[in-house]
C-alpha cells in the first residue's frame, strides 16, 4: 500500500494481481486506506 506501506502478496489480494501494478504517476492502496 502506497499510504501505510503495508506489504502485500499480489495472489492474496481479491482479486489475485498478476504483476505489479507500479507505473509512472500510478499508487495503489489496500482496503483499509482505499477511500472508496
Amino acid at each position: 500500500c502506497d499510504e501505510c506501506k503495508k506489504c502485500y502478496h499480489f495472489t492474496c489480494l481479491d482479486p489475485p494481481v498478476k504483476k505489479s501494478p507500479k507505473r509512472r504517476g500510478y499508487s495503489w492502496h489496500c482496503a483499509d486506506c482505499d477511500p472508496s
